[in-house]
């Protein structure tokens, strides 16, 4: 399936950059956000969940393999001190290239999940004002409302990879990493909304 393929991808590219990043694959980050377009596998800007979301999957998937091998005491036994300290320098000092793709694919996901929610609560309404139920939606409403949790669920999987990422991420570099506000990406905020929610 897609899933296991992509995953076996992930899995090689985080191989390669374990082995290559920062010395021998100096572009290594930015080639992971290169965009289709660009011939890269990051998504395009604006984006929705779903198919064309793949590689993001593969790219968020390949940085949390990278992080736990550098962090987890489980997996860093398979390199050395040392690469491990040059490969997390080497993400630190790309931080800049990272930080602001992953700011925007979160917030572009958070806005389909609070769009999806709101528009299956608009139809769930419509539905109680006339006494129906979601059993008894004409085909077309159904293939809609079918639509929107897709829609839902989709971004709202993006939303917790970002998240799961970022949380690895956060666990290995300097606090201001996250901390800093440049370019009017600001983490803190963004977190601490997320937390009051359910995604």
């Amino acid at each position: 399936s897609t899933r296991i393929l992509a995953v076996k991808i992930a899995a090689l590219l985080a191989d390669l950059a374990l082995r290559e990043f920062p010395q021998r694959w100096q572009t290594f980050v930015s080639d992971l956000f290169s965009p289709v377009s660009n011939g890269g596998i990051w998504c395009e800007a604006g984006a929705d969940a779903g198919g064309n979301t793949t590689g993001v999957k593969i790219s968020l998937e390949c940085l949390k393999l990278i992080t736990e091998d550098c962090t987890d005491s489980d997996y860093n036994a398979r390199i050395s001190t040392t690469r491990r300290n040059d490969i997390l320098l080497g993400m630190n000092e790309m931080s800049k290239l990272m930080l602001p793709p992953l700011f925007e694919l979160l917030s572009k996901q958070y806005g389909d999940v609070n769009n999806a929610k709101s528009t299956l609560l608009a139809m769930n309404q419509y539905l109680a004002s006339n006494g129906r139920t979601v059993v008894q939606m004409a085909p077309d409403e159904r293939a809609e409302y079918q639509q929107q949790i897709d829609r839902r669920d989709a971004a709202g999987g993006i939303v917790a990879n970002v998240l799961g990422t970022l949380e690895n991420f956060c666990q290995s570099m300097p606090l201001d990493w996250m901390f800093k506000i440049e370019n009017g990406v600001d983490f803190i905020a963004a977190l601490l909304h997320l937390l009051k929610e359910d995604v």
